[in-house]
């Protein structure tokens, strides 16, 4: 399991999601607006059906209104 962590100066509405290398949407963490100050998000390494996905490099996207931020996942099982 790993934490996103991230802090929005406003409340704007924001979406978390994990993607594959290919680009394809592995699941939504988040999607709604959130107040000002920090968050954290868990992934457990699962899609959206929640399949356990292979191990392998994944990334985040957070799309907060004019905001977007991109980190990188290492999945080991």
């Amino acid at each position: 399991m790993t934490t996103i962590r991230f802090s929005l100066a406003t409340e704007r509405f924001a979406c978390l999601a994990v993607y594959d290398l290919s680009g394809r949407r592995m699941r939504i963490l988040t999607r709604e607006t959130l107040p000002a100050g920090q968050h954290e998000y868990e992934w457990d390494g699962t899609d959206e059906s929640g399949r356990r996905l292979a191990s392998g490099v994944y990334f985040y996207k957070l799309a907060a209104e004019d905001y977007a931020a991109t980190g990188k996942l290492v999945l080991i099982k």
